[in-house]
């Protein structure tokens, strides 16, 4: 396999919350993104093709009216815990004060004696029966936390951490001192937490933070700061609790780590010693897990393929037969049903493509119709074996289509007739509090938005914060 070189990327910008619940801010410098260089690969494959598509309008401006006005980016979460105990204490005390000391409530009961101990009893009998139901109802509150919904952004000096509840609005803030070159990469697992990582501007060290109801983990290099990649990781932990991370090294081989009971691998252990010209993509399937990558050593070259990771040991590289881009990373995920996992690539024409995989065969690649990009796409499982898909077009704008039953939605443009422009891939994940899904994406002002979808429709984008950011991730508690 001929080598490549990454091109250079010197963004400087200064990350700007927006957010309206006191979330800190960070400030840096900006700059811009010179892109990926296809090197010593057959670039002709990569020629554009924005004259002869459907989708390549010329209508390149973004309708800054689809985002509404301030005043929908401005609230606070809401909700307070101390009117539960009045509700609970209710208690009518002379109830009580006739039977407590086992006599008859008539007029030997207007002593002094009775009457203390009738006060007595009562105030332990109420204190016992209120603390209990006191106890009873702060377990049931403290075992039951909010869903959040999780962000991560990206600039070249800095990192934009972010939190949302159900109707309520974002939370954001600086996350660290260190930033990235490329886009973040967020999953959840089963028990809540939050796995997120990104690849650092200077060193290239492989970074992660951890997201707990107490908020968001100071940054670290993993491996102790030797896991060093090219470009942005990829991670799952999709319905369990470890997380898997895959990264391209500067040799262009996989490298493997996993988050699990509190703690990142002490080394990385290398995928099969398989590489290719852009970096892998990985799919949880329990503590086991499938990596999604377009392979340098194939026949042909560049086939899209994958290797299952099963009991600490990878396979040999299963390659699919179908020649992929080589400047366009793939994106694999878990199905909760139905086909075990869904993988969607770009082909060398700009054409998204997709395959399944049922029994450990995956099926033949089926092009999704006029769905074409230059970018890497967003792909994210929802319940029921269904899953939903977010692109940067050829024209910039943004398109979406939801896989449901074996098939693909018609491909939309997000806004419905208008238009909306993004500078960089979108994030996608599951909806919260009753939303079929979340996206997130950086607008043509270089600030992090997201949307919420309730059935076909997507809500008025919200301002996360940030700005010149270079990519986003998003991703939702179970």
């Amino acid at each position: 396999m001929r080598s490549i070189r990454p091109s250079s990327l010197v963004l400087a910008l200064g990350l700007a919350t927006g957010c309206a619940s006191g979330g800190t801010a960070g400030t840096v410098d900006s700059g811009t993104d010179g892109g990926h260089a296809a090197g010593g690969f057959d670039a002709s494959a990569d020629a554009q093709k924005d004259a002869t598509q459907p989708r390549d309008a010329a209508a390149d401006t973004p309708v800054i009216s689809i985002f509404g006005d301030a005043s929908q980016d401005v609230g606070a979460d809401t909700g307070t815990h101390g009117s539960l105990d009045g509700s609970i204490d209710g208690h009518v005390d002379g109830a009580h004060d006739g039977s407590v000391d086992g006599r008859p409530a008539d007029a030997a009961d207007a002593s002094n004696r009775d009457a203390e101990r009738d006060a007595e009893k009562d105030a332990e009998t109420d204190g016992e029966r209120d603390s209990g139901r006191d106890a009873e109802k702060d377990v049931g509150v403290d075992a039951a936390p909010p869903a959040t919904v999780l962000f991560l952004g990206t600039s070249s000096t800095g990192v934009l951490a972010g939190t949302r509840h159900p109707g309520g609005t974002w939370s954001s803030g600086a996350l660290g001192t260190t930033g990235s070159a490329s886009a973040p990469v967020l999953t959840t697992l089963s028990n809540g937490t939050g796995v997120g990582a990104f690849t650092a501007s200077t060193s290239g060290a492989v970074t992660a933070t951890v997201w707990t109801a107490a908020g968001w983990g100071t940054p670290v290099g993993l491996a102790a700061g030797a896991a060093v990649a090219q470009a942005a990781p990829a991670i799952d932990g999709t319905g369990g609790t470890t997380a898997h991370l895959v990264y391209q090294d500067a040799s262009f081989k996989f490298q493997y780590l996993a988050y699990s009971g509190g703690t990142w691998s002490a080394s990385s252990q290398p995928v099969g010693g398989l590489y290719g010209p852009v970096p892998a993509s990985v799919a949880a399937l329990g503590s086991n897990a499938s990596v999604g990558f377009v392979d340098g050593t194939s026949t042909p070259v560049n086939s899209l393929a994958s290797s299952d990771r099963v009991a600490g040991v990878f396979s040999a590289a299963n390659d699919l037969g179908a020649v992929a881009s080589f400047t366009v990373p793939p994106a694999i995920v878990p199905l909760s049903s139905g086909p075990q996992l869904l993988f969607v690539y770009v082909d060398q024409g700009a054409n998204i493509r997709y395959a399944t995989r049922t029994g450990g065969t995956w099926s033949a690649t089926q092009a999704i119709t006029n769905a074409l990009t230059g970018n890497p796409v967003a792909l994210a499982p929802l319940p029921g074996g269904d899953a939903i898909l977010a692109f940067r077009g050829q024209d910039t704008n943004l398109y979406w289509s939801l896989y449901s039953a074996g098939a693909w939605s018609t491909v939309a443009p997000f806004s419905g007739a208008a238009m909306l422009t993004i500078e960089a891939s979108p994030a996608v994940a599951h909806g919260v509090g009753g939303d079929v899904a979340e996206m997130a994406f950086v607008e043509s002002s270089g600030a992090a938005y997201s949307s919420s979808l309730t059935g076909v429709t997507w809500s008025t984008p919200v301002l996360i914060g940030g700005s010149s950011l270079v990519g986003v991730a998003i991703a939702a508690t179970p």
